[in-house]
């Protein structure tokens, strides 16, 4: 409704000047208050782009999920928003010019004393129009941004507030300093983030990406269309990357250095718990020699046994080759050919007084490691065949969720001490034999018989020798901590064990369940001591501990087991003292999914371990605080518990052999990749480039580089800037020996120009792998274009990766 004033106006208007003077005046007022709105619009537009607001009129919908789909969809928001801008700025300008020439004409036709007054007139109407649209559209941009940023921080807040007190209480068992060196503030904040957590690389590691790349071609035929398009799709995605920013400090990145180069300690995993132990390494030397020491355990051999006993395994496999009971391709994976011995090592056991060490026995890369896996994937069927036997926590609660205790029963579990260096070689031998003979199934997994299963096991259990500061031992009885083969054979032992334990007892428990060297037990209450002692007569070697219920409690494994009133068990997760609650760090240079894993596990622990809901509602709020302070976000949180990863699906036909790759990961690079990967119907996993362990955990004895094994290495003549690039899966030392033959292009170069024999050896790549090592070894030629190499390497590597690889220094060891 108009006001009084402006009646009156436009009736004396079109009184005194006509119609269309009155017609011009509204026009001009209506180009004002035009003017007023679009600028507001333009402001408000502005604003938007400003704060990275997306108007609701321009949201972009679809149904695509993914990394890339988001950022096509932030772009095009964008490209709209700008557009508009465009779009508000020359209808602006229009108003303007038409607001001049209407303007213009009523100034040339009315008084001043009138134009002055419909001058006044419309000036106030376009102020009360802006002051109108200002208060709407800052209304409208608040609700947007306030909208945003709620999606924003569920993204970037934490699940949970934990102030500064709490927070230290939890980090500060994260890292044990037993040795005499004082950390730094920022030494003990890079190790604060935990041995596994990755760093963002400074550089694309091509090499690993190409070989990745090229070990997926060779499951979809490296020579068809199909392989051709996926290299060049992922050669671009490579040229076009950007190296995502560093997740550690310059100082916290001085400080891995630091710590590295001290040779006076030595840093380790904690044998239970997650947390990082700093010892002085001469005292960290001592318990080892002192373990090593117990000549019941360990003998010391006069020397190196790997050649001997790579003749015995080579003895066995080639009758099974030329009778056909082992494939030609089983057997190169079986030959031995590396002659690196395994590596002992102890772990700290920082939850018992004195701290001492748990030996492990590192066999990856042996000659007898691969033989153990074989052999350990013939009898994993057989473990498991006893009602006795646990898979999981999951397992015991369903078990024992079915339990009802009388007042004269208790809870109790037995411990073996030290199981697997306990466990009797040929009585465990004889007990497998026996159960392979009465497997029918057995021949469904290889067509070796149980006495040549058997002859292969005995080899493995028999050549558990290992070095250690130079020095090579032997492990007098039981089965290494760190063979593939252990666990199922020390398993097999305590089913028989345990059937005769309990055949022969008067009153066997109501309950006996065991998780390898871990068992659990319901029995009157008078007659747990008879049993314990009954358990330790059965046989020398195995010795147990027991441990009784506590105020109705007892713990196996993670779980807590407590008795009701009414003689059932409720359930709950069990943290031994020695638990850190360290978790992988959020900003860990890890694929997304898994930190997503970590807080699925833990989820998925408390739903189906817990069964009251008080306790359930107790541990999430704990892992709410322990992952907030490892950096998770509400978004993550939140999550899994909406939606939970399925396997990623993959295209399966007769012509296409299913097969997987592992990619580096390299933010935004390798999610790209493995799109594309997956598409040809290859599985594909992504693992981290480095971590804080691989850059300061190396508590193994160290090969010299001329007894390195699996190597891609680079020659340089000692005269001339002649080169070599090649690979051995061999000792370095025995192939560079070779290059002294006559035939060697090497030896060939040495004599036609009297030069002298080079000593400058390289290693450029460590792969144990022979497809992959080939792949590599092709890269590096590639890439040095050595003059001394007849060919390319024996992986033809096709010329699509030319502008990657040639000229850089791919060398990242």
């Amino acid at each position: 409704m108009d006001t009084p004033r402006q009646y009156n106006l436009h009736q004396r208007l079109e009184f005194e000047h006509g119609r269309m003077t009155l017609k011009r005046t509204r026009e001009w007022e209506r180009l004002e208050r035009l003017h007023a709105r679009f600028t507001n619009h333009l402001h408000f537009s502005l604003h938007c782009k400003h704060h990275n607001v997306t108007p609701v009129s321009l949201k972009v919908k679809t149904s695509m999920k993914g990394t890339a789909a988001k950022k096509v969809i932030s772009r095009t928001q964008l490209a709209l928003l700008n557009i508009r801008i465009s779009e508000i700025l020359y209808k602006i300008k229009s108003f303007k010019s038409r607001i001049a020439d209407v303007s213009e004409e009523l100034f040339t036709t009315l008084p001043v004393d009138v134009y002055t007054e419909v001058y006044n007139w419309v000036t106030h109407a376009h102020r009360a129009e802006w002051e109108k649209c200002q208060q709407r559209q800052r209304k409208k941009f608040d609700l947007l941004y306030v909208r945003q940023q709620s999606q924003v921080n569920n993204k970037t807040t934490p699940i949970a507030v934990v102030n500064d007190t709490m927070t230290e209480n939890i980090k500060s068992k994260w890292v044990i300093n037993k040795s005499d060196k004082e950390l730094t503030t920022h030494e003990c904040s890079v190790l604060r983030k935990g041995l596994n957590y990755a760093i963002t690389p400074h550089k694309l590691p091509i090499t690993d990406f190409i070989t990745a790349l090229e070990k997926a071609c060779k499951f979809i035929g490296p020579d068809t269309e199909e392989a051709a398009h996926l290299r060049s799709d992922c050669v671009h995605v490579m040229k076009q990357h950007k190296m995502p920013k560093s997740n550690i400090t310059k100082e916290e990145r001085q400080a891995l250095g630091d710590l590295r180069k001290d040779s006076n300690i030595i840093i380790l995993p904690a044998d239970k718990g997650r947390a990082t132990v700093i010892m002085n390494k001469s005292e960290y030397q001592e318990k080892c020699n002192d373990l090593l020491s117990d000549r019941t355990t360990y003998l010391q051999l006069k020397r190196d046994p790997t050649n001997k006993y790579s003749d015995e395994l080579t003895k066995i496999l080639r009758p099974l080759k030329d009778k056909e009971l082992i494939s030609y391709e089983q057997y190169r994976t079986l030959y031995p050919t590396s002659t690196e011995p395994p590596k002992f090592y102890g772990l700290p056991k920082v939850h018992k007084s004195d701290c001492p060490l748990r030996p492990i026995v590192a066999t990856r890369g042996s000659i007898m490691y691969q033989t153990a896996r074989f052999v350990a994937n013939i009898l994993a069927p057989l473990v498991g065949q006893t009602p006795h036997h646990l898979k999981n926590s999951r397992e015991l609660v369903e078990r024992m969720s079915q339990v009802i205790l009388d007042d004269d029963e208790s809870l109790v579990s037995f411990d073996v001490s030290a199981l697997f260096t306990s466990v009797p070689v040929e009585e465990s031998l004889k007990i497998i034999q026996d159960k392979l003979t009465l497997d029918s199934s057995l021949s469904g997994r290889t067509k070796l018989s149980p006495q040549q299963v058997t002859e292969l096991l005995r080899l493995c259990l028999t050549t558990t020798y290992f070095k250690y500061d130079g020095k090579f031992y032997s492990q007098v009885e039981g089965a290494a901590m760190g063979s593939p083969v252990s666990p199922i054979v020390a398993n097999l032992f305590m089913e028989w064990f345990e059937s005769r334990a309990l055949a022969t007892f008067p009153s066997p428990p109501k309950v006996w369940v065991r998780y390898v060297d871990d068992a659990g037990a319901v029995m009157k209450s008078s007659l747990i001591e008879p049993f314990h002692r009954h358990l330790n007569s059965i046989h020398p070697n195995i010795k147990f501990t027991k441990e009784l219920e506590e105020n109705g409690s007892l713990p196996m494994l993670d779980v807590l087991m407590s008795r009701k009133e009414d003689g059932r068990l409720r359930f709950s997760v069990f943290r031994k003292p020695t638990h850190t609650d360290q978790y992988l760090q959020f900003d860990s240079h890890q694929p997304m999914e898994h930190k997503m894993g970590v807080i699925r596990t833990l989820r998925h622990r408390a739903d189906h371990i817990i069964t009251e809901d008080e306790d359930r509602a107790i541990e999430y709020e704990h892992l709410r605080t322990v992952l907030s302070v490892a950096g998770y976000t509400k978004w993550a949180w939140q999550s899994p518990g909406r939606t939970k990863l399925t396997p990623h699906p993959r295209i399966h036909t007769d012509s296409r052999p299913e097969g997987h790759v592992t990619l580096p990961y390299v933010a935004g690079v390798t999610e790209a990749i493995t799109r594309k990967i997956r598409k040809t119907g290859v599985a594909v996993h992504s693992t981290p480039h480095t971590t804080i362990r691989r850059l300061l955990v190396a508590p193994k004895d160290k090969d010299k580089p001329d007894d390195t094994c699996g190597v891609v290495y680079h020659l340089t003549c000692e005269d001339c800037d002649a080169q070599y690039v090649g690979e051995t899966e061999r000792a370095l030392k025995k192939r560079i020996s070779e290059h002294k033959r006559d035939s060697s292009p090497v030896a060939q170069h040495m004599q036609t120009y009297k030069h002298q024999p080079t000593k400058k050896v390289t290693i450029l790549d460590r792969e144990s792998r022979w497809f992959e090592r080939g792949v590599k070894e092709a890269v590096h030629i590639r890439s040095r274009s050595p003059s001394l190499n007849r060919d390319q390497g024996r992986h033809r590597l096709p010329p699509i990766y030319n502008s990657l690889v040639q000229s850089r220094d791919l060398g990242d060891l």
